[in-house]
C-alpha cells in the first residue's frame, strides 16, 4: 500500500515561504514512509521521526511569525493547535523510542500525517485565504 503523499497545488497557500516549507515537510513525510517500507530499524525510524518533528517545530515557529506579521485574526487558536500537535507528536515519538524492533508503524505514520498533511488542509489553507483577502482590501 502506497502511503506517500504527492505535493500538489491544492496544498498551496500562495505564500511562497510557507509553500516551500510545506513542500519540504511533505518530502520528510515521504522519506519516513520509505524508511518504514524498507523495514528500517526502530532506531533509524526514531531518528527520522524526531528529525521531521524538529523540522515541523521550526516551520511552526516561522509560520507563527508570519501570522503575527500579517495580523492573522485566528493566530491564538492556530498557535494552540501547533502547540498541541507538537506535544502529542513528542509523546508518540517517546512511544516509538520505547518499542522493540517488532512495531506497528501505522500509528507513527498517522501521527506524521496529522501534523503535516491534515494540518495544512484543515488549518493552514485558512492563513492563505486570510492573507489574500487582506491583500485585496489594502
Amino acid at each position: 500500500m502506497n502511503m506517500k503523499k504527492e505535493w500538489s497545488d491544492s496544498y498551496k497557500l500562495d505564500i511562497p515561504i510557507i509553500d516551500d516549507a510545506h513542500e519540504k515537510l511533505f518530502d520528510g513525510f515521504n522519506q519516513f514512509i520509505e524508511k518504514a517500507e524498507q523495514r528500517a530499524s526502530t532506531a533509524e525510524l526514531t531518528i527520522s521521526f524526531r528529525e521531521l518533528l524538529q523540522d515541523v517545530a521550526t516551520h511552526f515557529a516561522e509560520e507563527e511569525e508570519i501570522m503575527l506579521d500579517m495580523g492573522y485574526s485566528s493566530f491564538k487558536t492556530h498557535k494552540e493547535i501547533h502547540d498541541n500537535l507538537i506535544h502529542d507528536a513528542n509523546e508518540v515519538a517517546h512511544d516509538l523510542e520505547l518499542t522493540n524492533d517488532e512495531i506497528d508503524i501505522l500509528p507513527f505514520i498517522e501521527c506524521l500525517h496529522t501534523i503535516v498533511i491534515d494540518h495544512i488542509i484543515e488549518c493552514d489553507l485558512m492563513i492563505g485565504r486570510f492573507y489574500h483577502k487582506k491583500e485585496k482590501e489594502e
